[in-house]
């Protein structure tokens, strides 16, 4: 969610071309009019169960049927450690009694009770039960309950091999992607304006590849009651699905 929806904004609207739409509307056109959009009509952070009871704003006009939505997805470890750093809407205790400073992600108490959160989505304030069921819920709604065609990209795969996920993204939208001559890598940050950190501290290409091609952390930097709870929480299913791997335990 959140900056690697900017990733794949970026590098579709660069480099991918659907020629119905651009013999349509000429090389004067905007990137919305060559059918790429940066987020579907019900919007970018919207549950897909309020698909057709929740519309972002200016998009009153859009068949909403009509979206192929690419959905992004980020190993849930690092996203969750992301998280800790930038909330945007979701706000859970990350403070334990008796334990100085912040614990991140902080799933569960000290009596192993998992720490509830509430992220404000679609204008509505929903409950969860810990960040992992958010990540786990969230993505649900698309791959075990959605009945129309979606496509899901994982962020790594948006970092290591821009070209050729570029491509089958593009390939599946009816659109053809620029050669590989003229490919617009993204180099700088993806995350752009006011809610996604300081502007020194955001990651472009070169650093994501020094900072996720690292070794994982052991218990991924988490504390041994977070680490067995996320082993406990998040989706086995969808963690396979995805070719994600557990960091290490020891």
């Amino acid at each position: 969610m959140h900056s690697i929806i900017f990733q794949v904004t970026r590098l579709i609207k660069e480099n991918c071309v659907i020629p119905e739409r651009f013999n349509k509307y000429g090389p004067e056109g905007t990137k919305e009019d060559y059918g790429i959009r940066w987020q579907c009509p019900w919007g970018k952070h919207t549950p897909v169960k309020s698909k057709y009871n929740h519309t972002a704003p200016k998009n009153e006009n859009i068949t909403k049927d009509d979206c192929l939505p690419i959905v992004t997805v980020r190993n849930p470890f690092d996203w969750m450690k992301s998280m800790c750093t930038i909330p945007y809407t979701a706000k859970w205790d990350m403070h334990e009694r008796g334990t100085p400073g912040e614990i991140c992600p902080h799933l569960v108490t000290s009596k192993k009770l998992p720490v509830g959160l509430k992220a404000k989505l679609a204008d509505q304030l929903l409950p969860f039960d810990s960040l992992a069921h958010l990540w786990n819920e969230w993505y649900a709604e698309y791959w075990r309950d959605a009945d129309f065609p979606f496509l899901i990209v994982r962020f790594e795969d948006l970092i290591f091999r821009q070209y050729d996920t570029t491509k089958i993204l593009c390939d599946c939208g009816g659109g053809v992607v620029n050669p590989k001559s003229e490919f617009k890598y993204i180099v700088n940050s993806a995350k752009q304006g006011p809610g996604h950190g300081k502007k020194e501290e955001r990651t472009g290409m070169i650093d994501a590849w020094i900072k996720y091609g690292k070794p994982k952390e052991v218990k991924a930097g988490f504390s041994d009651l977070d680490w067995e709870a996320s082993l406990e929480f998040l989706s086995h299913e969808f963690m396979a699905k995805m070719g994600y791997k557990y960091p290490p335990s020891e």
